[in-house]
Order: structure tokens, then sequence, then C-alpha cells
């Protein structure tokens, strides 16, 4: 940090520091600095420059706009938000462990599901986790309790559209 702070002009690094960590704003100074350190483009500049105001934003209502702002100007990296209920099928691990299953066998019942993972998950895990895949239109549970995948190739694809498989 220190190393970085005195390439940025600043003697102390505790200033650097501070504002990376949140603890203070994001001032026309370093902001400056940060651009010319970095060489950033001039698409680069403006998507740092509404990061660097989010960032300062003290109320919700700010920051909400300045989010809608990023999105609607699709600054920056090719982003796309992500609700709660994806996130939280891609932060659990057996949620991957569910769809491997499935692509390995035929799954007749969660209680099928269930014996395959079990060691280190409870039941109303299982339970829980496929009714959300289902409510996400990943898997299928039909009236018998048969459980498939719904489009095994378009499950997961990284962001030119290359399946992840």
């Amino acid at each position: 940090m220190t190393y970085w702070a005195k390439e940025l002009g600043y003697n102390n690094p505790s200033t650097l520091s501070s504002t990376l960590n949140g603890r203070r704003p994001f001032g026309l100074k370093i902001r400056a600095a940060l651009k010319k350190f970095l060489s950033l483009n001039l698409s680069d500049e403006q998507y740092f420059e509404v990061l660097a105001d989010l960032s300062n934003a003290k109320s919700p209502q700010e920051k909400i706009k300045l989010q809608e702002y990023i999105e609607e100007k699709n600054l920056g990296l090719n982003i796309e938000s992500m609700d709660l209920e994806k996130f939280r099928v891609i932060s659990d691990w057996y949620y991957l462990a569910i769809l491997e299953a499935l692509k390995m066998e035929e799954i007749n019942s969660v209680a099928d599901l269930f014996q395959l993972i079990k060691p280190n998950i409870n039941y109303s895990q299982i339970v829980k986790a496929v009714k959300r895949m289902c409510g996400l239109g990943m898997i299928t549970l039909d009236d018998d309790g048969k459980i498939d995948l719904v489009d095994k190739a378009a499950l997961y694809k990284t962001g030119d559209q290359v399946p992840n498989e």
C-alpha cells in the first residue's frame, strides 16, 4: 500500500487505504491520480467516476439512482444483476451437487437425491433446494416425484455464450 500511495502522490498510505476501504470519500484528487495510474480509457473512466460517486453516496435513494444509471447506460463490463434466489443457487455447494447428480443418474424422488448427497446435508435442505430450483426453471419435478434437468446444455454459460461443460 505504501508503494502504491507514493506512486499516486501521497506520502501517507492511510489516505489511500481509508478511501479504498470506504472510510473516506473518493475526492477529486484521488480520483484523478487513480485514473492516471490505471491508464483508463474514456469508457472505463466514466464507469470509475460513477462507481466513486456510488461509494460516496450518502442516501439509499442516491445509491439506487446511481445503480440504475450504471445498468441503464451499461457502463463498465457487460454485467447482469442477479436476484437473491439465483444467488442462493450458486452460493451453496449442494445446488451444484444436485445438478451433477441429475446429470449422472435418473432421480425418482427427493429421497433418492438425498441418498446420493446425504453425508453433508440434511433432508430439509434438499427439499428446499429442489423447490427453489423448480421455481427458477432449472429442474422439473413431476407428479410421481421424478426430478430432471430442464435443459442440460443451457444451464450455465459464460458471457460469450460458450457452455462451461
